[in-house]
């Protein structure tokens, strides 16, 4: 079983990892953590392109400490690649979720060099000595991967403007993979899995979120998680524009 390495952002919150994703011009099926093979593709590339090869652009969520605060980015704020400011967190951010795959990470304490271990299915980690019981030595926790398609802010500069350069409806997207963990889990994953399986039965690519941050707290200190909040579904031609990305 293939594993993906992690690097923790805050004790408690949304994590950050390199993510493969295969090309939307691809027929292979997108994955997480794994080297496959990539057949068809961008012209112009010769060679055996894995999905090693291909990393997914990310969004992350700005908190208290770390070195995307530290870089001058505010608290709460969503930043796309580490270096565009895509939303103060207060701004709603409008996203589709294009698919969404879950994972279970290995909680080690903050600050513990090693490098969690992830798996793909709860058998696995408990094949692996792994715990799922919140409080057990070697516990492993839910996490998700967010496939999305954003929106183009209106705040976006003409220098970052190039990123997103998909076209729908009078719109611009891009993509990017997010993951959240913990807090973020419940707030975001277990809401958009929920939809997965009422609403957004026929893909999750068929609905509108905005995605937006809150403060939390309790009593060992306080952090930012997301937010969404569905917007509703996506008029006929938008459906399918992000099928085919999601599909491709």
């Amino acid at each position: 079983m293939a594993t993906v390495s992690f690097k923790n952002a805050t004790p408690s919150e949304v994590q950050v990892i390199e993510t493969q994703i295969v090309p939307a011009e691809s027929k292979a099926v997108a994955t997480v953590g794994t080297d496959r093979v990539i057949h068809g593709g961008a012209r112009g590339i010769e060679g055996e392109i894995t999905s090693k090869d291909i990393i997914l652009p990310r969004v992350n969520l700005v908190q208290k400490t770390g070195p995307l605060v530290d870089a001058g980015l505010i608290p709460g704020s969503f930043v796309f690649d580490k270096e565009v400011l895509l939303s103060n967190g207060k701004d709603p951010l409008e996203i589709t979720v294009l698919r969404l795959v879950k994972q279970y990470k290995q909680k080690l304490e903050y600050g513990n060099p090693e490098t969690p271990q992830v798996y793909t299915t709860q058998q696995e980690v408990i094949d692996n000595g792994g715990s799922l019981r919140y409080g057990e030595p070697n516990f492993f926790q839910e996490i998700a991967h967010l496939f999305l398609a954003i929106a183009k802010p209106d705040t976006i500069s003409e220098e970052h403007a190039s990123h997103f350069y998909r076209e729908q409806g009078g719109k611009q997207y891009t993509n990017a993979v997010f993951t959240v963990a913990s807090t973020a889990f419940t707030a975001v994953g277990k809401k958009v899995i929920k939809a997965g399986y009422s609403q957004l039965r026929d893909g999750l690519w068929l609905g509108r979120w905005n995605l937006t941050s809150s403060l939390q707290k309790n009593t060992k200190g306080s952090w930012f998680i997301p937010e969404v909040t569905f917007l509703g579904m996506h008029d006929k031609d938008a459906a399918a524009f992000f099928d085919s990305m999601a599909n491709a």
